[in-house]
C-alpha cells in the first residue's frame, strides 16, 4: 500500500478525509488496531507526534495546527 491518513481526533477525520482524497487512499482511526508495515507513507492528520508513537506509528508527516481549525488550514496548505 502506498499511503494512508491516520488521525488522532475524531474531530480530525474530515481534514484527514480530504487528506485522502488528494492522495486517493483511505483513512484510519489512530487507535484501531491496524498492521501499518505494508504501508509506505503514514501521514497524520490531527495530534502531535508522541500521541502517535503511543500507538507505534511513526508518521512520514504531520499535518495539525494549534486546533482543528488550524489543523484543517494546514490540510488545505498541503493539499494546494
Amino acid at each position: 500500500m502506498e499511503n494512508i491518513v491516520v488521525y488522532y481526533y475524531p474531530l480530525d477525520q474530515r481534514s484527514a478525509e480530504y487528506v485522502a482524497g488528494e492522495l486517493n487512499c483511505t483513512t484510519i482511526y489512530v487507535a484501531r488496531t491496524s498492521n501499518y508495515s505494508c504501508v509506505k507513507n503514514i501521514i497524520a492528520v490531527g495530534g502531535r507526534i508522541g500521541k502517535y508513537k503511543e500507538y507505534n506509528i511513526t508518521p512520514n508527516k504531520i499535518i495539525a495546527g494549534n486546533g482543528r481549525y488550524d489543523t484543517l488550514k494546514a490540510v488545505v496548505d498541503y493539499i494546494k
